[in-house]
C-alpha cells in the first residue's frame, strides 16, 4: 500500500518535477544503457520495437554521450505511435527498481509533427505484455527541437517487466527520434 501512495504522489509530481532542455545528469546516477557498446543483436536481445523500428545510430550528430545512441523511426503502419520497450533482460534492469529518478536524453527531430495535446511523450510499465500504468506524460510545449534531458520520478517492482518510451506524432511520414544516456539516481 506504502509503494502504491508512493506511486501515486510521484505521478501527481510528474509535471512539476519532469524538466526538457538544458539538465544533465546527476553526478551520482547510475548509467543504464548509452548504446556505445550496441549492436543489433544487443538491440533485438534488450529492446523491444512497438509501432516502429529500430537500429543503433553511429552519426555523432544524433548521439548525445559519446559516437552511439537508438534511433527509433516511426512505422507506417501505425497512424500515430512509435514506441520502444527496454525489457527485464537488460543487464542493468535490477537497478531500475532500485532507484527512484529515470534520466534520459532524446533528440525530437520533429517538433511539428508531435502531437500538440496530451502524451507528446510517455512512459509507461509493462507487466506481462499488457500496459500496467504510465509515469510521465508531456506534451508537445514541454519539448524543443533537438536534444531534451527527461526526467522523473519511477517506482518500479518486480512484477514489471518492460518499460515503454513512446512517442505520438502526426503525419504520414517516417520520423526518427533518438535516445540516448539512460540512468537512474
Amino acid at each position: 500500500m506504502k509503494k502504491h501512495l508512493m506511486l501515486v504522489l510521484a505521478v501527481l509530481l510528474v509535471g512539476l518535477i519532469s524538466t526538457a532542455a538544458f539538465a544533465q545528469p546527476p553526478e551520482n546516477h547510475v548509467l543504464i544503457e548509452d548504446f556505445e557498446d550496441a549492436t543489433p543483436e544487443t538491440l533485438e536481445q534488450y529492446w523491444r520495437p512497438d509501432f516502429s523500428y529500430l537500429e543503433v545510430n553511429e552519426d555523432p550528430e544524433f548521439a548525445k554521450s559519446g559516437t552511439k545512441s537508438l534511433k527509433m523511426v516511426k512505422d507506417l503502419s501505425h497512424f500515430r505511435q512509435a514506441n520502444v520497450l527496454l525489457n527485464s533482460n537488460h543487464p542493468m534492469w535490477g537497478e531500475l527498481l532500485n532507484h527512484f529518478k529515470l534520466g534520459f536524453w532524446v533528440y525530437i527531430a520533429d517538433h511539428e509533427n508531435i502531437y500538440e495535446n496530451e502524451w507528446a511523450l510517455f512512459l509507461a510499465t509493462h507487466s506481462g505484455g499488457e500496459w500496467k500504468e504510465a509515469i510521465l506524460n508531456m506534451r508537445q510545449s514541454d519539448l524543443q527541437p533537438g536534444w531534451n534531458w527527461i526526467e522523473t520520478y519511477i517506482l518500479l517492482d518486480e512484477s514489471i517487466d518492460e518499460l515503454m518510451f513512446g512517442f505520438n506524432y502526426h503525419g504520414e511520414e517516417e520520423v526518427p527520434t533518438y535516445i540516448d544516456y539512460i540512468c537512474v539516481y
